[in-house]
């Protein structure tokens, strides 16, 4: 049941978004279709997608219903590309990035909704987030940090 509540959740959250703000979506999906919404298709993740994240204004990443700890390798790649994000609240983000002054969560799609309105119209409160969330994750999720990590945690 909790691919279809995601599923659910995601449709809603996109369909708010883009009919308040419009929205560029890049998908595997080609068939998605909603008013508002230009879907590019797919693009390569190694080497367009850092590029659109970066570019974006707000990048969305709500996590999937069913992981209820963990912080999503997405959220991570949007932000070491420089991106800024908007992303569904995770416990272990907070072990990192503090709220609303290096990466921006959101409770509910109105939540969601009230918080782009924000940062689409304050651009110096977004780009100090997103500086301040690529600094954390240059800093603490570079490959030998993490991996340094993964052994104290196995204790080697």
């Amino acid at each position: 049941i909790n691919p279809w509540i995601t599923c659910v959740e995601r449709m809603g959250l996109l369909e708010v978004v883009a009919e308040n703000f419009g929205m560029d979506l890049f998908s595997k999906e080609r068939d998605f279709i909603l008013p508002n919404l230009n879907n590019h298709g797919p693009v390569n993740y190694c080497e367009e997608m850092p590029k659109v994240f970066r570019l974006s204004r707000i990048n969305l990443c709500p996590t999937l219903r069913g992981i209820r700890s963990g912080i999503p390798l997405r959220a991570i790649d949007i932000m070491g590309a420089g991106g800024f994000i908007l992303c569904s609240p995770q416990p272990e983000l907070t072990d990192y990035f503090r709220s609303d002054t290096d990466i921006v969560c959101y409770e509910s799609i109105e939540d969601a909704v009230e918080k782009a309105k924000f940062y689409l119209t304050h651009e110096e409160s977004r780009t100090r987030i997103l500086q301040n969330a690529y600094a954390i994750v240059n800093k603490h999720f570079t490959y030998p940090e993490r991996l340094s990590s993964i052994f104290q945690t196995v204790g080697l």
